[in-house]
């Protein structure tokens, strides 16, 4: 009989146990949703940055040798010139056979000033010295703004040819200048990430390690679904002289102010805002002037800002308490202060 009880007892506390398990697992994280419908806003920073893959683009203008002879280099790769100076020295016996390796790229250098033959080796403009070409020298800071996305599409896949150090046939491209100052960024951008873009706007553009100012100088939407977005950057990087097909992180924005979650964003009386709760549980709305969005968080104006009718709108404040994923019910409850 004892021995049958203590069964029944270790049978009890095993019951016990395997439904305080199964409340641990099961009951306490909905319970804890509750008091997670909240969360404090907190002073910080939003940034909205996009990864591309584009072109980058340069004004070039290719040399070639303006007689046959040997090639003798005066000027290291990437080496910044001034305008007139030696570049290479042509003298000497030149190739046997004529060299047609280049006569694609050349006819499509269509600008007067775009391909130049030289006797002398000088270069007429300054810039930055390349012995290499990838075969889309033709494009140029006025091309790319007329390009249509199925011609991006079409382009050939960049491939650095060295060019001939030594004897060269007459009409052989020689050397590549690329003129010093700006350049020019292509990427096609969907719907959503075009939104990111207006013209005229700074931006941050990151190629390699190098993080450098940039702004947006050409919007186009073609028939497609995608905007062509064409930043210009006046800063230098290693690989900028052969660089062409490339990855860069697009930062469009970055702004400090109370961060909050994007999904906390409701429309109350035809204004944008979040719903709040004060020091006794009230709910209150409170219209919001976003600084930065990147569609997680969004950074937006502290205390009080001015609306697109010079009013001045009381806002958000640092530790302000919010509503995480506000409900109808809650929307309709929460009283507008923002006066």
């Amino acid at each position: 009989m004892m021995k049958k009880k203590k069964t029944m007892l270790w049978g009890a506390i095993y019951v016990i146990a395997l439904i305080t398990i199964l409340v641990i697992v099961y009951v306490l994280p909905s319970v804890a949703g509750l008091f997670d419908r909240s969360y404090v806003a907190k002073y910080g920073n939003v940034e909205v940055k996009d990864d591309t893959e584009g072109y980058m683009v340069r004004n070039e203008t290719v040399y070639t040798a303006g007689k046959s002879g040997t090639v003798k280099r005066a000027v290291t790769e990437g080496e910044l010139v001034k305008g007139t100076s030696k570049v290479v020295k042509i003298s000497g016996e030149g190739a046997s056979s004529t060299s047609n390796k280049y006569d694609a790229l050349l006819k499509k250098m269509k600008k007067d000033d775009a391909v130049i033959s030289t006797d002398s080796g000088n270069t007429e403009h300054p810039g930055y010295i390349t012995y290499k070409l990838d075969g889309l020298e033709y494009l140029n800071s006025d091309n790319i703004f007329n390009m249509s996305e199925a011609e991006f599409e079409k382009l050939e896949k960049p491939k650095l040819h060295e060019l001939a150090d030594g004897k060269v046939s007459k009409g052989e491209p020689i050397f590549k200048v690329i003129e010093n100052g700006s350049w020019w960024y292509v990427f096609y951008a969907d719907s959503e990430t075009a939104k990111h873009y207006t013209k005229g706007q700074n931006v941050k553009i990151a190629v390699g390690d190098k993080n450098m100012n940039a702004i947006v100088v050409g919007l186009h939407k073609g028939k497609g679904q995608d905007t062509r977005v064409i930043l210009r950057c006046r800063q230098y990087f290693d690989g900028f002289t052969t660089g062409r097909q490339e990855k860069a992180n697009v930062t469009a924005a970055s702004s400090d102010g109370v961060v909050i979650l994007t999904k906390s964003i409701v429309k109350k009386n035809g204004k944008q805002g979040v719903i709040t709760k004060d020091k006794i549980g009230r709910l209150r709305f409170k219209a919001i002037s976003i600084k930065a969005n990147n569609g997680d968080k969004a950074a937006v104006y502290e205390d009080i800002y001015m609306d697109s009718k010079g009013n001045y709108v009381k806002t958000i404040s640092t530790y302000d308490e919010v509503v995480k994923s506000p409900s109808k019910s809650d929307i309709k409850k929460a009283e507008d202060v923002s006066k």
